[in-house]
This record gives structure tokens, sequence and C-alpha cells, in this order.
């Protein structure tokens, strides 16, 4: 059922037109349709409105008479035929009209309904085309602030990106400088903190015998590389000694051997914290070493 049959119906249903299979199927609308049973709502409150603005109508004054004179002329008619009935005087102008209205309210009342739907309806197209025109001018502005949002978002993005990238640029080149500055304070620094010293050979069976040794003071650890140094039996260990004039005995550095090939390359650190080194020494020990020299000193340097 459209929407404007239904104000139709609904009009006619509040002044009690309806007939028939119209009746019986608006009235099956009303069990389903909220909206069907919201116009009869308001359509039954405009027809008791019109009904109390109504103007009185004074009946004529021999109305009652006229009435029983016509109820008195039925009944005598059907009763008694061949009578001949009392003579009815002609209706007055004011009966007439009064007849005459009555027989036109009704379809007044029905009337002013359908004006008032028409109104209605056309007022309620104007409101929806409106609500229509508002909602799209609506979204049409959320749609320009959303778009313009998000032009500035990415603006934004993009200065921020361009800007954290030159910082880090500088950063970097910042990092690097005083990356390259530390490496050379460091380079500076340890050359100063190393001792270097060649150890030469005092066999006379193995003259080319030698050995490098150096000291990297604030580590307190050396690296020993030996060449030419031949290798000992089971029982004896070359023993390395550290000469420190801050004791009275060698410190010792400790043991090892050579491979058959007479090399070796040795991680050393001092028994004692090393100060000041005035030379470096090795001598042939028994396994295991002493705590002092005790064997002969095969290789020395400062």
């Amino acid at each position: 059922m459209s929407r404007d049959e239904l104000q139709e119906l609904a009009a006619l249903y509040a002044v009690d037109l309806l007939e028939g299979e119209e009746l019986l199927a608006f009235e099956r609308e009303l069990a389903i349709n909220p909206e069907a049973r919201l116009a009869v709502e308001r359509f039954t409150a405009t027809s008791d409105v019109l009904a109390l603005t109504a103007e009185e109508v004074e009946p004529p004054a021999d109305l009652e008479d006229r009435i029983f004179s016509e109820i008195y002329s039925s009944d005598v008619s059907a009763s008694r035929p061949g009578l001949i009935p009392m003579h009815i005087p002609p209706e007055s102008p004011d009966t007439r009209a009064s007849r005459s209205f009555g027989s036109w309210f009704p379809w007044g009342i029905a009337a002013a309904f359908a004006v008032t739907s028409l109104i209605f309806w056309v007022q309620r197209s104007e409101v929806a085309d409106r609500f229509e025109t508002l909602q799209s001018e609506y979204s049409e502005k959320v749609d320009a602030l959303l778009t313009e949002h998000s032009r500035e978002m990415n603006n934004l993005e993009a200065s921020f990106t361009q800007r954290v990238e030159s910082l880090l640029a500088e950063h970097s080149q910042e990092l690097n400088s005083l990356e390259a500055e530390v490496e050379k304070l460091e380079s500076q620094g340890a050359l100063q903190n190393l001792r270097i010293a060649v150890l030469k050979s005092q066999l006379e069976s193995a003259p080319n015998a030698q050995a490098v040794a150096v000291w990297n003071a604030s580590r307190q650890t050396g690296r020993l590389t030996v060449s030419e140094l031949p290798a000992l039996s089971e029982d004896q260990d070359y023993q390395l000694w550290i000469i420190d004039p801050a004791y009275e005995s060698p410190v010792s550095a400790g043991v090892f051997n050579t491979s058959d090939a007479g090399t070796l390359e040795y991680s050393f650190s001092g028994s004692e914290s090393i100060s000041t080194i005035n030379a470096f020494a090795l001598s042939l020990e028994s396994k295991g070493g002493n705590a002092s020299p005790q064997g002969p000193i095969v290789l020395v340097g400062n």
C-alpha cells in the first residue's frame, strides 16, 4: 500500500466512511502497520477539533409536530388502506436548510480531511526534500573538511619526515666525526700505552732464536711471538719474566713450550701489577716454572 493511499484511507476511516472490503483491508493494515495507526490517530484528533468548531443550528419550531405527523401518516396508511392521510403542510425554508446541513456535514468533514491530508503530504514532501538537501550539503561539507584535513596531515607528515631525515643525517655526520675522533684518540692512547721489546738469543746452539713482546700497560696484558726457539723435553718449560724496578725479583708472566718448528704465539699477563718495564727475559726452567729464575736465560730484551 502506497503512502498516499494509506493517508487517504486513514482520513476516511477516521470519519467512519470506509465500508466493505476496503474497511476490512484497512483494518488488517492497521494491525501490522504503525504508520497507518499513527495516521488514523492524527486524523481522528483533527475530526474532533472540526466537530467542535461547527456552528450550532436551531431546529424549526414545528419540527417535532411534523415528525409525529409523518409517523402517524405512515402508520395509518399501512394499517388502513384507503384512508386519506392527514394533510401535511409543506416544509418551511428553515426545515429544508436544516435537512440540507445534516446531509452535507459528513462530506464536509471528509473534504476537510482530504485537504488536511493534502497539506500534510505537501508539507511532509517539502520537509523530506529539505532534509535530503541539508543532508547532501552536510555530506559535501564533511567530505571537503576530511579532504582538507587529509591534505594537511599529509603535508605535516611529509614535513616531519623530511625534518627527521635531516636531523638524522646531521646526527649521523656528527656521530661519524665523533667516532673518528674517538678512534684517533684511542689509537694515540694505545700507542702511548704500548711497550714493544725484541728479545735476542743468548744460546750458542740457537743464535737466530728471537721473540717480540708487546705489552699494553692500560690493560696489563701482552703478546709474545717466538721464532726458531728449540722445543723442550716434557720435563722442562720456558718461563717469561718481566723486569719491573718496583719489585726486587722479576715478575713471572707464565710458562710455555714451543712447537717442533720452534715457533709460538703466547698471550701473557704478570703475576703482579706492572707499572714500569725495564726488560723482558726468558729462562729455561723445570716443568711448571719457579717463583724466581733458576735456570739459564735464553732470550732477553728491553
